[in-house]
């Protein structure tokens, strides 16, 4: 599951949560039998100007995927909603206008 933050979030700050989300979705009795092993935070995937995304993997028993992913976006929501992770702010839309493409009174 990648889980994308503020490009300003501290990186630092960033492991450390998405760790002990791994620790609370290892320690989720609902879960933890569907799990082959404990999750385990690969780090940020990507960069760009206003986000980092961080992914977490865990391996899963046939048939438990879809419910330890469903309860690890449960604990990425809470922790959005206590602060300790920081939402990027949504890109707008760019628009380009080109003057070499107006016609002669346009501008």
């Amino acid at each position: 599951l990648d889980i994308e933050v503020a490009r300003t979030m501290s990186y630092d700050a960033l492991m450390a949560e998405a760790q002990v989300l791994c620790d609370a979705l290892a320690a989720d009795p609902n879960v933890g039998g569907g799990l082959v092993s404990a999750p385990t935070v690969a780090g940020v995937v990507k960069i760009s100007d206003d986000r980092l995304v961080c992914r977490v993997r865990a391996r899963t028993l046939p048939g438990s995927a879809d419910k330890v992913k469903s309860a690890l976006r449960v604990l990425v929501l809470r922790a959005f909603e206590a602060g300790r992770l920081v939402a990027p702010t949504p890109s707008g839309p760019v628009v380009q206008v080109h003057t070499s493409m107006l016609s002669p009174g346009d501008e």
